[in-house]
């Protein structure tokens, strides 16, 4: 009698378990389907980069075409004294889909920022000073 009371409970279990994993099984589907929905989204909203407008003219200048990037614009802003009497400054940065971050140093910019980011922000920097040579420019690039 123990031998088939220890049988009945085990398959009882093993039948838990095969609900669990089944349902589990669903939840990575939907996961997976959740997944290419968001992949879909970040495609449209990449299209908007490949739109070709011309001008007036109707005349496309493909040399422009080949310098757009997604950050537009940054602008740096004093905000305190930190604990040692240092400036803190805090630099915003201004993307072409109307987000913006604002960053204290440059480590903290490569945490936030992916490899693209950080590519297309020395293009502009090195597009913004092209004719001028900022001072300590060899310590930051």
């Amino acid at each position: 009698d123990m031998n088939k009371k220890a049988k009945e409970d085990s398959s009882d279990k093993g039948m838990d378990n095969t609900k669990k994993r089944k349902a589990g099984s669903r939840m990575k589907r939907m996961y997976k389907r959740k997944k290419t929905d968001v992949d879909l989204e970040e495609e449209e909203k990449l299209k908007t980069f490949l739109k070709i407008v011309p001008d007036e003219e109707g005349i496309i200048d493909y040399e422009v075409l080949d310098k757009k990037f997604p950050i537009i614009i940054w602008e740096s802003k004093f905000y305190h004294y930190d604990r040692h009497g240092a400036e803190g400054i805090y630099y915003k940065i201004f993307k072409s889909d109307g987000s913006s971050r604002w960053i204290k140093t440059f480590s903290e910019m490569v945490t936030r920022f992916d490899r693209l980011d950080l590519v297309e922000l020395y293009n502009l920097v090195m597009q913004k000073f092209e004719t001028t040579t900022p001072e300590g420019v060899d310590l930051i690039l």
